[in-house]
């Protein structure tokens, strides 16, 4: 396949996102990864297991013919900024769907959609556009997910769950039938949301508690 894959970020996502990107060039899903972008500068010059070059900032960049930008990034807000900058000028935001994926037939991917390995999407599920699904996170059948949202690894969404856009969801998550969360809410790692979430609400578990200490 023609063209360079680009990834937009430098930070740990980055580093992950390299090699699951080189898997998708060997499936022969995506074109050969050939750099990245920061606004930071140059982060990863350090790192040499990183076989990249780094090709500027988001602002700097010029996408050509061919060009795929892939967003290594965390966050929905800076996600739905960056791009806000790169989409006016002609950049192609492919889906990245790992090999290891289980995406059935009448599921719906939208653009920009980054399934790590393991990912799982059940019948008559939908990822709007600029999801990110981390490793072994998935959906149950009839649920969806709206754009710009984050979910980390080993999300676990039941059927008929209804995730509006730019929501995060930490590891572990376990989302009970029939939930909806609103627009912007934020979920911590480990809970079980039995519920539904109001738009810009932040959800924990509580902290640990200490049992005892034990001696030597």
């Amino acid at each position: 396949m023609t063209g360079r894959t680009i990834i937009v970020g430098g930070g740990g996502f980055a580093r992950e996102l390299y090699f699951w990107l080189r898997d998708c060039t060997d499936a022969g899903t995506l074109p050969p990864l050939t750099g990245y972008l920061d606004d930071a500068g140059d982060v990863l010059h350090n790192r040499g297991a990183y076989d990249m070059a780094f090709l500027g900032s988001v602002e700097d960049v010029s996408p050509r013919e061919g060009d795929r930008f892939v967003l290594a990034i965390g966050s929905p807000s800076t996600k739905r900024r960056i791009v806000g900058k790169l989409a006016p000028r002609g950049a192609v935001f492919p889906t990245m769907i790992h090999p290891t994926c289980t995406v059935t037939g009448t599921a719906t991917v939208g653009e920009g959609v980054v399934l790590c390995p393991g990912c799982i999407l059940g019948p008559d599920s939908t990822l709007e556009r600029f999801v990110t699904f981390n490793t072994g996170s998935g959906t149950g059948h009839d649920s969806s997910v709206g754009e710009f949202s984050v979910l980390a690894s080993r999300v676990a969404i039941s059927g008929y769950v209804r995730i509006e856009s730019d929501v995060g969801i930490g590891s572990g998550v376990v989302l009970l039938p029939n939930v909806k969360v609103g627009r912007g809410a934020v979920i911590g790692p480990g809970c079980v949301v039995y519920r539904s979430v109001r738009s810009g609400t932040t959800l924990y578990t509580p902290p640990p508690k200490q049992l005892r200490l034990n001696k030597d």
